[in-house]
């Protein structure tokens, strides 16, 4: 299973990721989700730990692993998801809608939708729709802190989520938990009483 999570940039794709992962490790003991940074933003998995250590020198490597999202990094991180076959792929993606967008996500399985602003989603409900890409979760996400909000409807749980920031973990909020039996339930492995 190959998730990949999209929206807009900075509606907390990278934050939620480090989340879920946390999350789902704890839903089902022993699975180890691989996450998997398809942007050339500099922020790959390592980044949210390092925030939480150190934000200055993290934001300083950061910048100096980031480089241009070009036709030849996206052919690369095209392969990166098709040849993962481990069981569950975490695939941290863009926040632009273009064809170097489409073409990463194309080798996803399923989608988690992310967004700031709520009216930010019908355009990319119709791009994941466009890919044949099944929704597990929509979520409309704050940075202030705020109790979250989720209702389950035609198999996609929408979601209302705060405090999304760098160095934050969230992995213990109710609505990640659910994000992640979600999955779990999607994986085909039962999730512990």
């Amino acid at each position: 299973m190959k998730v990949a999570i999209v929206g807009p940039p900075h509606s907390g794709k990278s934050c939620l990721r480090e989340s879920l992962r946390k999350a789902l490790m704890v839903a089902q003991p022993g699975l180890r989700p691989y996450c998997l940074d398809t942007t050339p933003d500099g922020e790959g998995a390592w980044f949210q730990a390092a925030f939480q250590k150190d934000p200055s020198l993290a934001t300083q490597l950061k910048s100096r692993k980031r480089r241009e999202f070009d036709w030849q990094w996206t052919m690369q991180a095209c392969t990166w998801v098709r040849q993962c076959a481990l069981p569950l792929t975490i695939v941290d993606t863009g926040g632009r809608l273009d064809a170097k967008l489409a073409a990463i996500c194309r080798w996803a399985t399923h989608a988690i939708l992310i967004s700031g602003k709520a009216q930010e989603l019908p355009e990319w409900r119709l791009f994941l729709s466009a890919l044949g890409l099944p929704r597990v979760a929509e979520i409309v996400s704050q940075r202030e802190w705020v109790e979250s909000r989720y209702v389950i409807r035609e198999n996609v749980a929408y979601v209302e989520l705060g405090g999304l920031e760098r160095g934050m973990d969230r992995s213990t909020d109710p609505a990640i938990k659910l994000l992640a039996s979600r999955v779990v339930q999607l994986l085909g492995v039962s999730t512990p009483a």
